[in-house]
């Protein structure tokens, strides 16, 4: 994050792929950011 914070989320899924609406669920409610600003991270 901006101020330094590092924000951190499990999801337990086995060995599958997470589904396009848990995924953009945690990111909006659990982690608080955009799908951009996520993929911008490196």
């Amino acid at each position: 994050m901006d101020n330094g914070d590092i924000k951190r989320v499990k999801i337990s899924r086995g060995s599958h792929e997470i589904p396009k609406r848990l995924w953009n669920e945690t990111l909006k409610r659990q982690l608080k950011v955009s799908k951009e600003y996520f993929n911008d991270i490196k």
